[in-house]
């Protein structure tokens, strides 16, 4: 398999990451996402087959879905002329090889100046070492990763209780009223049938909240949002279990359904 990507910005300002993946049995698959200044994110996507061409690489998508400024067209071919590693797709859209990454080790020497225990934490495991009163430790982190990580993030005006992050609470439903849940039923049923993103919503009896390049948010007609990582084969839809992204996500919802305010706590405030 071979990958090509591209982190570039649109015309209009959006910020565009793509990447397209050739896999040797001649199927390709495409993934784009996009975000502008105010944090809104779209995506899309499309899947087919690859040949070679006297120069250049040609694909025919058999499937496109969601929302994309890239020029894939269900059952169309597209060509890209090969220069040296990259994909020249015409009109600015080249996709390159990423850049390998390189083997770093980061030392970071960590000293417990506070009068009481100091717990340093290392992310994304949240491993921890508890530092007695003026003990001193060296971190060492070896590995292979994109210039500027890992990142050490110091909070020296509290040793213990920025380190120390309560959980988020657990989301509970709230139960829709009569009122929502007949527009929900409807708002469902509306649901067009093509593209992954309506189709996962259908699968989930439920309406779209929010989508980013990897996750899907949906809200089925009880009130629950569903988590469902789209990239992944299963497809599989969750319960989201942490009230702050849930809240989060049926506020994005509003924008498009002001009625979703119903099933927030009354001091989530407006979207």
């Amino acid at each position: 398999m071979k990958t090509y990507e591209d982190d570039s910005q649109s015309p209009d300002g959006w910020n565009v990451t793509s990447t397209l993946k050739l896999e040797d049995d001649g199927r390709f698959s495409y993934s784009e996402g996009w975000t502008d200044y105010t944090n809104a994110s779209l995506s899309g996507g499309a899947a087919g087959t690859w040949r070679r061409g006297s120069g250049a690489i040609i694909f025919r998508a058999e499937e496109v879905y969601g929302t994309m400024y890239f020029p894939w067209a269900k059952g169309q071919e597209l060509i890209a002329r090969l220069q040296d590693d990259a994909l020249d797709f015409g009109h600015g859209w080249t996709l390159r090889p990423p850049s390998p990454p390189s083997e770093y080790i980061v030392k970071t020497p960590v000293r417990n100046d506070g009068a009481v225990p100091l717990p340093p934490v290392l992310e994304p495991w949240g491993t921890r070492h508890t530092l007695a009163p003026g003990e001193r430790v060296e971190v060492v982190a070896q590995g292979r990763w994109r210039e500027g990580e890992p990142k050490v993030e110091r909070r020296a005006d509290s040793p213990v209780k920025p380190l120390a992050r309560p959980p988020s609470p657990r989301f509970v439903p709230r139960t829709p009223s009569p009122e929502l849940a007949a527009l929900l039923r409807r708002w469902v049923e509306e649901v067009p049938t093509d593209g992954m993103i309506n189709r996962l919503c259908k699968e989930n009896d439920a309406i779209p909240l929010d989508c980013t390049e990897i996750y899907l948010w949906v809200l089925r007609t009880d009130g629950q949002v569903l988590g469902i990582d789209h990239e992944s084969f299963a497809q599989r839809a969750e319960p989201e279990e942490d009230a702050e992204v849930a809240y989060g996500k049926i506020k994005a919802g509003a924008r498009v359904h002001p009625e979703l305010l119903e099933l927030l706590p009354p001091h989530r405030g407006t979207p």
